[in-house]
């Protein structure tokens, strides 16, 4: 079977990475365009990022863990909630004051997008540790890790 969250995590990394580059064309030129482009580029991330989100915790329930594993998927799916509020509530700063944001206001926006660009990152990172060094989600590693008869404590 298909597993979903792989599929889509990476449009939310790249999308709103590749808007961060809009909003600093932004800043340094003034032109509208890149402000339009940043918009639609964050919205589409923002989808993106519900999205893996949403799919992440699907899955959750079904992967078989380890301690190693589990650890990483508590520090994973924080990093995701704290980057998606980060995301809604720059996303709804950016539609009240678009138009009106001054050069220092708007430079501290670019900060604190950055910001959330790096929080989701680390979150990314815990994701590719899980999968890259302790194999979750990976079929061989899988039946190995249920051997172990570890089960993560119940939140």
């Amino acid at each position: 079977m298909i597993e979903p969250h792989p599929l889509v995590v990476h449009f939310p990394i790249g999308l709103l990475v590749a808007a961060c580059f809009f909003l600093i064309g932004f800043l340094t030129t003034k032109r509208p365009l890149f402000q339009n482009i940043f918009v639609q580029t964050f919205f589409l991330g923002l989808c993106g990022l519900l999205a893996a989100l949403l799919t992440g915790l699907a899955q959750e329930d079904e992967l078989i863990q380890n301690k190693a594993i589990h650890e990483l998927l508590e520090l994973h799916e924080t990093m995701g909630y704290v980057a998606l509020v980060c995301f809604v509530l720059l996303f709804i700063w950016k539609l009240k004051r678009r138009s009106i944001m001054k050069h220092a206001e708007l430079l501290a926006y670019v900060v604190l997008y950055m910001i959330s660009v790096g929080v989701l990152a680390y979150g990314a990172h815990c994701g590719g540790q899980m999968v890259y060094l302790h194999g979750a989600g990976v079929e061989p590693m899988q039946a190995s890790i249920k051997a172990e008869g570890f089960v993560p404590p119940e939140d």
